[in-house]
């Protein structure tokens, strides 16, 4: 299968290339790419930054992930967003620069390509914060619970979802869990009883979740017996926003974001005073998710929708790298030119050998990428400087 999908891609790219900008928009694409990423240093980003560039370029984003589990093939997974917090569409192998080490890979060499998660078979994870005092009873409350479910059932079979109920307390309803008859029969023990709401407690604890599970293997047991590959989280807060006797405070949570890039989509409704919602579009903003406020809680199922594309929309470069396998980090910049601006975003990898016990299902895995990335007989995916021959000899 993954063989299947990796041909098909191949022939996309390479299709697009020809019949799309042509091989000499390509090249001129990849060329101011080069100029500009020749000239950045390698630096982490803050979230300052991005919101700068952001406002400037009209669009950003930010890798978020690298796995090199399969080393040599490398695959950095990057989420976009333009001004109104939206994934960009169409990005590609002719928009896109690769550099590793400071050296631009040559697009017509084929050494990389461009997906997007849903056409990927990994799964993704979420944990869902739900606002479960009495000031979210009623049909709001169970207009949120139905939203819920509709998010459980767009999941696919290699996603995970975890569920957090706040009220006096936070109670968690569900570890990440890929099952979705446990996860509805998990979600209906949620009451909204609760006489406060400690919701920075709440999604503290999501955080903490998703930076645990990012910690540790990326790889859980699926539930028909496969191993699934578990790259990404997300954190979904439906509340109003009012936070009551929680342990930190909002600083708390923001400082918490800043060293750890998971977004945060809050949705938010009141039957209260509005002013606290003003708590969930500033934890969406500065985690580089997105905030929507609702006058009617029948709007919860729409907006789950767009979280459910969001989440899909991240891109995956795939790239095969030749620096020999020594354990060591190495620096990788990926950029981006898209509607005449130029963005970028660096990360790095480790240069390790897939181990000699490594189960058949990678090894199958490994086989496919092989065969989407064939080796170059040179080992030099670069962009190489052709000779300037507008000068002639004196």
């Amino acid at each position: 299968m993954f063989r299947r999908i990796n041909g098909s891609i191949r022939q996309q790219f390479f299709g697009r290339a020809k019949n799309g900008l042509g091989w000499q928009g390509s090249w001129l694409i990849t060329l101011s790419l080069v100029l500009v990423l020749s000239s950045l240093s390698y630096a982490a980003e803050s979230y300052s930054t991005f919101d700068q560039r952001l406002s400037s370029q009209n669009f950003a984003f930010n890798i978020y992930k690298v796995n090199s589990l399969f080393y040599p093939f490398v695959q950095c997974y990057f989420r976009t967003f333009d001004l109104e917090r939206n994934p960009l569409a169409n990005v590609n192998e002719l928009n896109v620069a690769l550099m590793v080490k400071g050296r631009v890979y040559d697009p017509f060499k084929k050494q990389y390509y461009v997906q997007t998660r849903r056409e990927r078979r990994e799964g993704f994870r979420t944990v869902i914060v739900l606002d479960c005092s009495k000031t979210m009873a009623g049909q709001p409350f169970q207009d949120a619970v139905t939203a819920i479910k509709k998010y459980i059932k767009f999941k696919k079979p290699t996603d995970q979802i975890a569920i957090l109920a706040v009220k006096d307390k936070v109670i968690k309803i569900s570890d990440f869990e890929d099952d979705d008859t446990r996860l509805l029969l998990r979600l209906a023990d949620c009451r909204p009883d609760g006489e406060t709401t400690v919701l920075f407690d709440g999604i503290n604890q999501a955080y903490e979740m998703c930076a645990f599970s990012s910690s540790t293997d990326s790889t859980a047991m699926g539930a028909d017996g496969t191993m699934n590959f578990l790259i990404g989280n997300s954190i979904a807060v439906f509340s109003d926003g009012k936070d009551e006797g929680s342990n930190i405070t909002i600083e708390n949570v923001i400082a918490r974001i800043e060293r750890f890039f998971v977004p945060i989509y809050s949705v938010g409704y009141t039957k209260i005073d509005p002013k606290y919602l003003k708590n969930l579009g500033r934890l969406s903003d500065v985690s580089l998710g997105k905030y929507w406020y609702i006058k009617d809680a029948r709007e919860y199922s729409r907006v789950v929708e767009q979280i459910y594309d969001i989440n899909n929309r991240d891109y995956v470069l795939t790239f095969r790298a030749y620096l020999e396998p020594d354990g060591e980090q190495h620096a990788v910049k990926i950029g981006i030119k898209y509607d005449g601006k130029i963005n970028y975003s660096s990360q790095k990898f480790e240069a390790v050998e897939i181990p000699p016990d490594a189960s058949d299902q990678v090894r199958r895995i490994f086989a496919g990428l092989n065969d989407a990335i064939p080796p170059l007989a040179d080992k030099n995916p670069y962009y190489e400087k052709k000779a300037d021959i507008t000068k002639t000899d004196q």
